[in-house]
């Protein structure tokens, strides 16, 4: 289930805390808010390892303006959130993105092109399937080609 609107607190940066950075580090967990994209952090609880933010890439989130290739990422991320958040394997999925990051925002981002990735190029079969088919090939299986009925085929 999607937190909607809580901001997310798996983030340790990794820069000081002067005055312009304060607001950097408000902007970069805002923006999250702003665009729906808190429903990555449904199970933030469960990952133990905080996703270290350096100074650049929280700068690429923030303020990039839709040029920057984080914060571009992130946007288009967004749109694939809004589909089928209710289902078990989004949950697992989301999950599984948070740990694999390995405490790093780096792996985070390439975590979260792999899925959109596998999502973008899912068989048209599998439109209501479509966490189960990033969770298919997130962990080295092969995605079924058919479901027909909820079976694979």
């Amino acid at each position: 289930m999607a937190i909607s609107g809580a901001a997310p607190t798996i983030f340790e940066f990794k820069f000081p805390d002067t005055e312009d950075n304060i607001k950097l580090k408000e902007d970069f967990i805002s923006f999250f808010t702003k665009y729906n994209l808190t429903a990555i952090f449904t199970d933030q609880n469960s990952v133990r390892r905080p996703i270290k933010v350096d100074w650049a890439m929280a700068r690429g989130v923030a303020y990039a303006t839709g040029a920057g290739d984080y914060q571009r990422t992130l946007l288009q991320f967004e749109e694939i959130l809004k589909l089928n958040q209710q289902s078990h394997e989004y949950e697992r999925v989301m999950r599984q993105i948070l740990l694999q990051s390995q405490g790093e925002f780096r792996v985070f981002m390439i975590k979260i092109k792999d899925a959109m990735e596998v999502i973008m190029n899912a068989p048209a079969n599998y439109n209501t399937r479509l966490w189960q088919a990033v969770y298919y090939v997130e962990e080295g299986m092969n995605m079924p080609t058919q479901i027909r009925n909820g079976r694979r085929v």
